[in-house]
């Protein structure tokens, strides 16, 4: 009888650990996220500070605009508050 109860506890524990090893990893969504950043400059190669940049997801219709830094420099980065399609 022990040797019967220590068998079953033997092919339990072994089903146990097989189910736990061939479980699937969990598996996390994928997110699109990426920053887009530019120089604008005018015809000689300066840079123009203070110039509105608008960006627009042609599928969506979503603007975002922005302007220039002193340098002439923009980025955009993704915003938590607007969904990403």
């Amino acid at each position: 009888m022990r040797f019967r109860r220590y068998c079953l506890f033997s092919a339990i524990t072994a089903l146990m650990v097989s189910l736990v090893a061939l479980a699937p990893a969990p598996l996390y969504a994928q997110a699109v996220t990426g920053s887009l950043l530019g120089l604008v400059t005018d015809s000689s190669g300066g840079a123009v500070p203070g110039a509105k940049v608008t960006i627009t997801e042609v599928n969506t219709g979503l603007s975002r605009s922005m302007q220039t830094n002193e340098s002439g420099n923009y980025i955009f980065r993704p915003s938590s508050r607007e969904p990403i399609a």
